[in-house]
């Protein structure tokens, strides 16, 4: 969410990172199947994958702030107030994030998937773009 977006179009939380955007599609394309279980990818660190994971997280991210942000801002703020030794539960994590944004069903997974599929992709701002 903080990450400085490499290009020409600045930096901040209202700029798409417009690598990430491209490497999203070319993962995970525009089907939502491929996207795996939405809720798992939400609950279980378990489930981070590296380079794969973090393209998905971004977007979901950038869906959250964007899409839902009122929701999204009392999100993170009920995050930042959990004491650090506070280890919630897969059911609990999901629990607290379907409450605020609804159940995440494959109904939910193709709204989220749709929205990063729309978002315009801006080669000249990749890295190595001409």
């Amino acid at each position: 969410m903080f990450e400085v977006p490499p290009g020409r179009s600045g930096s901040g939380l209202g700029t798409t990172n417009n690598y990430r955007l491209y490497e999203y599609r070319a993962i995970y394309g525009k089907d939502p199947q491929r996207l795996g279980d939405l809720r798992e990818f939400i609950v279980n660190d378990g489930r981070w994958e590296g380079g794969r994971s973090y393209s998905y997280g971004w977007a979901l991210v950038q869906y959250l702030m964007r899409d839902q942000k009122p929701k999204f801002a009392k999100f993170m703020q009920r995050q930042a107030a959990r004491e650090d030794e506070v280890e919630l539960s897969e059911t609990e994590k999901q629990q607290e994030f379907e409450d605020l944004f609804g159940v995440v069903d494959d109904k939910y997974r193709k709204k989220f998937s749709d929205y990063v599929n729309d978002l315009p992709l801006k080669i000249s701002e990749l890295p190595n773009a001409p």
